[in-house]
């Protein structure tokens, strides 16, 4: 199976151009595994198109519970 996994915060630890990384606090939430049995290479598209729709609920949780984007 595939675990989603949604990062909110990391964009703040580099600002463009630095080599420097300065520490943050991450809001990591995990997500449903996917089952990927039977699958193959022709279901590819479909497995992006779940995974994607996801990571983009538990980002819509996060930010529908009141915590910033």
């Amino acid at each position: 199976p595939i675990v989603p996994i949604a990062i909110r915060g990391g964009r703040a630890s580099m600002q463009k151009g630095s080599r420097i990384i300065r520490p943050v606090t991450l809001k990591i939430r995990v997500g449903r595994p996917i089952e990927t049995a039977g699958m193959g290479v022709e279901n590819r598209a479909e497995l992006i198109v779940k995974v994607r729709a996801e990571i983009e609920r538990l980002l819509a949780e996060h930010t529908a519970s009141g915590h910033p984007a």
